[in-house]
């Protein structure tokens, strides 16, 4: 249930919003298999139930200024069953609550209608979900552990502040830049040394996003899109070094032509910079090296029809987007990403009466 109330308060525009949802996600992992130390099998059920409450409001104090604000607060409940059929001694039943509470404030100026500047605070959170829990079972030198729970996992959260302008002085050109960092408590991360999912204490992620859109004729529309993003430890024993798999440098360009009003062609090109593999919090391995792939797309519109043709890594490239550092082995473990996939789509909407 929702209640909007869109409607001037003294004179000024006003818009408010108040909200509850309520999600269920029932998950059931079912582990088995054989090792030379004998079989194993466990069943673990966990149904999550979340319970949350909002309330948002968007304020004209003036005409050229908007104010925001907006809270939510959310309790979750993960209700675990779990079944060693082995090992008996581990099973468990057990209930995780967690409770976290987000909001955000932003100011939004107008310049006039050819642009704005704004700057926002928001607070945010990621509870996990059901499976991240688990802690499958494996053999390494004669020495097996079974199928276990994680209870220890904590949601993660996020304080972030943006602040940036976005202006377009003829019709034809514009474009927005973005300031933004955000500090990170409990992230979420999978550690292959214990096969289980923890949390790093402290992150932190720096960086600016750009976009421009150029519209040298009707029918024809070039956007670029540039990010960087400094993602480091932010404290304790990896302080200063750069998180895993996130790249520093990010480009996109995208052109689109569009005939007979219905019929849109697109082209993308999207750039990425090396980035550390995952699980070397000490930034001593070899980097994945950067890569760049292009993709192609075709959209028709009718009045209720829509029809998508595309094809994604056009040139049928090599390369790989993860890449997995064992320290056991002493060595990375790559995952080649798809080459040339080809997909296709359609889409009928039903109008009402």
């Amino acid at each position: 249930p929702k209640l909007v109330i869109d409607k001037p308060v003294f004179g000024f525009k006003n818009n408010f919003i108040l909200g509850w949802d309520y999600y269920k996600y029932p998950t059931t992992v079912d582990v088995s298999g054989n090792s030379s130390l004998g079989p194993s099998h466990t069943i673990t059920d966990i149904d999550r139930s979340d319970n949350a409450f909002y309330v948002n409001e968007r304020f004209y104090p003036v005409n050229d200024l908007l104010l925001e604000a907006g809270y939510r607060m959310q309790k979750v409940e993960y209700s675990v069953d779990h079944t060693d059929f082995i090992n008996p001694i581990v099973s468990l039943s057990s209930d995780i609550h967690q409770k976290k509470e987000a909001y955000r404030f932003s100011a939004n100026y107008l310049l006039g209608k050819k642009g704005d500047i704004f700057v926002t605070y928001a607070r945010g959170f990621r509870f996990p979900v059901t499976d991240e829990f688990v802690v499958p079972g494996y053999c390494y030198f004669g020495f097996c552990q079974p199928t276990l729970i994680n209870s220890a996992l904590n949601a993660q959260t996020t304080n972030e502040i943006d602040v940036g302008f976005r202006y377009s002085p003829v019709s034809y050109l514009g474009g927005t830049v973005t300031f933004f960092q955000a500090r990170n408590k409990n992230e979420i991360y999978y550690n292959p040394m214990l096969f289980a999912n923890m949390n790093y204490d402290k992150t932190k992620r720096t960086g600016v996003e750009a976009s421009l859109f150029l519209k040298p004729f009707d029918p024809f529309l070039v956007t670029i899109n540039y990010s960087y993003i400094e993602a480091i430890f932010d404290g304790g024993m990896y302080d200063g070094n750069d998180i895993p798999l996130v790249p520093k440098n990010k480009l996109g360009i995208k052109l689109s032509y569009t005939a007979f009003d219905s019929l849109t062609f697109n082209f993308m090109a999207v750039a990425r910079s090396n980035r550390y593999v995952i699980s070397d919090q000490m930034n001593k391995q070899p980097k994945l090296p950067g890569y760049t792939t292009y993709d192609a797309s075709v959209v028709w519109r009718g009045k209720a029809l829509t029809a998508l043709f595309a094809i994604k890594n056009l040139t049928g490239k090599r390369y790989n987007e993860h890449g997995v550092y064992s320290s056991f082995a002493n060595d990375t473990g790559l995952y080649p990403s798809p080459e040339r996939q080809f997909f296709f789509s359609i889409q009928y909407a039903f109008g009402g009466g």
